[in-house]
């Protein structure tokens, strides 16, 4: 590339160079998504800290004091970036890191929406959402119905 910047330039030099990058980025691209098919093992021990790291979060309740915890906290948590992070879960499992952690609190939510003592703006701030109609819009798009219906459903049964 540096030669054909280099040289005499003419109609074809910038496509050339640019074929030359774009095939430059290519094998970098190769070689980065490479890492998550040769560590398999290695990627499941991290989804399973990381696992481990939402429930020893939700024990500790820091939901409700700290809030949900963001993807760079995780990550550092688990002594890799963010990006590095994010790919692993997303190779592993089909989701991101934020799909994961709504998971996790989606999970959480189901067993102490069906607790009569907790209104749903209860459950929502236990779970660290600042705004209990954010926290029915997750709910609602991951679970398929909002927590009022998933009450009255399972109240039912």
């Amino acid at each position: 590339m540096n030669l054909e910047y280099h040289n005499n330039q003419d109609e074809f030099s910038k496509e050339i160079i640019l074929s030359q990058l774009d095939t430059l980025l290519k094998y970098a691209d190769r070689f980065y998504k490479r890492q998550f098919l040769d560590r398999t093992d290695t990627n499941k021990i991290m989804i399973t800290k990381f696992k481990d790291i939402l429930n020893t979060y939700f024990e500790q309740n820091l939901l409700a004091e700290e809030g949900i915890p963001s993807v760079d906290w995780m990550a550092a948590q688990l002594n890799v970036s963010h990006r590095y992070m994010s790919d692993t879960i997303k190779a592993e499992t089909g989701k991101t890191a934020v799909d994961q952690i709504n998971l996790f609190l989606i999970e959480e939510a189901k067993g102490m929406l069906l607790n009569p003592s907790l209104s749903i703006s209860e459950t929502a701030y236990k779970l660290g959402f600042e705004y209990p109609p954010y926290f029915t819009r997750v709910f609602k798009k991951k679970v398929g119905m909002s927590p009022k219906e998933y009450i009255k459903a399972h109240r039912l049964n």
